[in-house]
């Protein structure tokens, strides 16, 4: 268990940095947009997951 929430802790931290990631290499995207981008993604693959198991 404890590997697990260790794990999961990292990959939060790493995805945080995510928006910043995105900025710096499209410097017209600013982190706002960047996060508003992965939170459609997030949405996007929930619906295709939600799809492919009805």
């Amino acid at each position: 268990m404890v590997k697990r929430q260790s794990k999961g802790h990292d990959l939060q931290h790493q995805a945080a940095t995510i928006p910043e990631q995105i900025h710096c290499k499209f410097p017209s995207i600013d982190k706002q947009k960047a996060q508003a981008l992965i939170e459609l993604l997030d949405s996007l693959n929930g619906d295709l997951a939600g799809s492919r198991n009805q």
